[in-house]
């Protein structure tokens, strides 16, 4: 029936550990990037030494200002990648996929709710002109996909049938929105 037994949760569950995301926890990012560097087989080469030794200054920057919904996973997939692209001893910006490469800086910080809709803040968002037109219009549909499924959520206490009503859109595409950019609420069923 699809749900988990309770006997098994209970023998499993003997140590219970909360650990906040990785969004919630932005001082590890640059330990853990280290740990990946030195310890993934994907940066080691057969002579045993490592491909890649550093990460510069500025692409650590685009990793810090981003969320990661996929968290530690999301992570180590974006370092593992981003050495493969290395063309030399350190990542650089460029060695990092487009939706971080590409950051949306606010103009003004804006996030309140209007009358109608959301103002995710996007509209005064200029983008970091460092990759395509297409890439930047991708990160900032991104942006505002998220800070608009947030926005919903908060303004309709975390119900998401009201949410998905409001915003005119099918439930099951607005909770699959929700799971693209890691947000969670209550599931709710229909209502």
């Amino acid at each position: 029936n699809g749900r988990f037994r309770e006997d098994l949760f209970y023998r499993l569950s003997v140590v219970r550990l909360k650990l906040p995301s990785l969004r919630q926890r932005k001082d590890d990012i640059p330990i853990l990037i280290q740990h990946f560097l030195k310890h993934g087989r994907f940066n080691q080469l057969p002579d045993g030494s490592r491909k890649v030794k550093l990460i510069s200054r500025a692409a650590l920057d685009r990793i810090l200002e981003y969320d990661w919904p996929g968290n530690v996973r999301e992570l180590h997939n974006v370092v593992e990648r981003a050495v493969s692209f290395a063309e030399g001893d350190a990542i650089e910006v460029r060695d990092l996929p487009d939706h971080i490469a590409i950051v949306l800086r606010p103009i003004h910080e804006e996030s309140t709710v209007r009358e109608k809709g959301p103002s995710s803040g996007t509209q005064g968002v200029q983008p970091d002109v460092q990759g395509t037109f297409k890439d930047a219009k991708e990160a900032w549909v991104a942006s505002f996909e998220k800070d608009y499924i947030e926005a919903l959520l908060k303004r309709n206490g975390n119900n998401i049938s009201h949410a998905a009503r409001e915003a005119e859109i099918d439930r099951k595409y607005f909770r699959k929105l929700m799971k693209k950019y890691g947000i969670t609420a209550n599931d709710d069923g229909e209502d």
